[in-house]
């Protein structure tokens, strides 16, 4: 409900800064409006902040070992919640990772058991 109020308040107040030449023609463009509310949602922002600047320390750290370190999912969701971004639909779940695996070892083994027949059946046709 805050945000419904404040965006226009905010955009009127802008609008007016524009017109009165306070704010320079270089600006006008850059200036993004993004207005947050609450402290739930300043915890948030803050949480994401924080995240990042971990994730960029750690890589930097420990450059390709860093994601050995991390549970992935968790990261994801962090993340996620941090932007306030349902994952449901959007983030495969520990189950669908699970069975792509398999369906991915058991194409491999099928195709291992394939290839000495196909090797064989080359090999006939060179003769």
């Amino acid at each position: 409900m805050a945000n419904v109020v404040q965006t226009p308040s905010v955009r009127l107040y802008l609008g007016r800064l524009k017109h009165k030449g306070l704010i320079n023609d270089a600006l006008k463009e850059a200036i993004n409006l993004d207005v947050t509310t609450g402290s739930a949602a300043l915890g948030r922002g803050t949480e994401f902040n924080s995240i990042s600047t971990f994730i960029q320390t750690m890589q930097a750290t420990l450059g390709d070992q860093f994601s050995t370190f991390i549970k992935m999912p968790e990261m994801i969701a962090r993340v996620a919640n941090s932007l306030d971004i349902g994952t449901s639909e959007l983030v495969k779940t520990e189950q669908e990772l699970q069975i792509e695996a398999q369906q991915r070892q058991q194409a491999e083994a099928q195709q291992a058991a394939i290839a000495p027949a196909i090797n064989a059946q080359a090999k006939a046709q060179q003769e």
